[in-house]
Parts: C-alpha cells; sequence; structure tokens
C-alpha cells in the first residue's frame, strides 16, 4: 500500500499529503471517467511501474503533459524501473537525460550517427 501511494505521487497523482484511497475512491469509476487526459496517462505509468515487470514498453509515454510533470515523470521512471529494460519512444530531448542507450530514427539522407551511446 505504501508503495502504491508513492507511485501515485512519484508521477503527481496526488500530494505528499494526500490520501492514495481518497483520490481512488474519488477519481476512478469503473471506466475511469473522473480522470483528464493527462491524468489517466499517469495512473496507466503508475500501474506499470507499481507491477515491477522484467520489461517494459512505452510509447510517448508523457505526450498529454507540462513539461514539467514530464521531468518528474521521467526522473520516477528511471527510479522505479531500476530492475527491469525500458524501451522509451519519445520525441522528448528529457527522455535522453534518463536513457542508459540512446537510438535516433534520422532521415536516409542525413549524416548524423544513428547510435548514440551515453555513459
Amino acid at each position: 500500500h505504501d508503495y502504491l501511494r508513492e507511485t501515485l505521487v512519484d508521477v503527481s497523482l496526488i500530494q505528499d499529503n494526500e490520501d492514495s484511497d481518497l483520490f481512488l475512491k474519488k477519481n476512478i469509476g469503473k471506466r475511469m471517467d473522473g480522470l483528464s487526459g493527462g491524468q489517466f496517462q499517469r495512473l496507466a505509468l503508475a500501474r506499470m511501474l507499481h507491477e515491477n515487470k522484467l520489461m517494459i514498453v512505452m510509447d510517448e509515454p508523457t505526450s498529454a503533459m507540462d513539461s514539467k510533470t514530464e521531468r518528474k515523470i521521467f526522473k520516477a521512471i528511471k527510479r522505479l524501473s531500476s530492475n527491469c529494460i525500458v524501451l522509451l519512444v519519445s520525441h522528448s530531448e528529457q527522455a535522453e537525460e534518463i536513457a542508459t542507450n540512446v537510438v535516433k530514427i534520422v532521415p536516409k539522407n542525413n549524416t548524423q550517427n544513428h547510435l548514440n551511446q551515453s555513459e
């Protein structure tokens, strides 16, 4: 229960002093119609990160978020997924900050490196 609460805080769904059970009861019905697009996206991330998977694949996980929330989410993804492989597809440059390896797809006629290794 504490881990779920921490995960909800990490993905900016609740504040440090809020009750996670109250948030879940108040905002999430059977169809999750009490959530905005960004909240729905953050809840999906929280559920995924809470499950401790061996591999996580994410496609634009922060597309419905502002840059401040996006930065916080990427930090949470890095911290909460430290024991698994994460394949993250994103147009956001902030995603590179948490990456171990970065693969950039560029047009065929572009002369830039196609593979950048980060330390």
